[in-house]
């Protein structure tokens, strides 16, 4: 019998403008597994059509927390960053808190949102 997967659709809301938050994201994970596939605007952008994949950083009764970092560069192969993405999943809320860290750099982007989980 197949694994049970789990799929987190979320609509976030940016604090700030930076741009650098997805107003949608996706995270699907098997039952258990300690690795997870990411995807959004940003990513299917700058990463050719494809999601990537992250980790679970934390799993317990309240939150589920996934990381994952990107190396952004243009489809000219120009470099343009690369972030840390942190997203923490508040299961009796059903929200998702987002941040983005540019790796060498103290700025920090940060959105909030909800989200459906479906189980397949």
């Amino acid at each position: 019998m197949a694994e049970a997967a789990q799929i987190y659709i979320c609509r976030l809301t940016e604090t700030g403008n930076s741009g650098w938050i997805p107003e949608v994201l996706f995270v699907g994970r098997e039952d258990g597994a300690e690795t997870v596939t990411v995807s959004d605007p940003l990513i299917l952008y700058y990463n050719d059509g494809a999601p990537l994949q992250g980790k679970v950083a934390a799993d317990n009764a309240k939150r589920t927390t996934f990381v994952w970092t990107f190396a952004m560069t243009t489809t000219g192969g120009q470099y343009v960053g690369k972030f840390q993405y942190t997203a923490t999943y508040l299961k009796g809320a059903k929200k998702m808190l987002l941040s983005a860290i540019p790796i060498g750099y103290a700025n920090q982007f940060n959105g909030a949102g909800t989200c459906n989980v479906e189980t397949r």
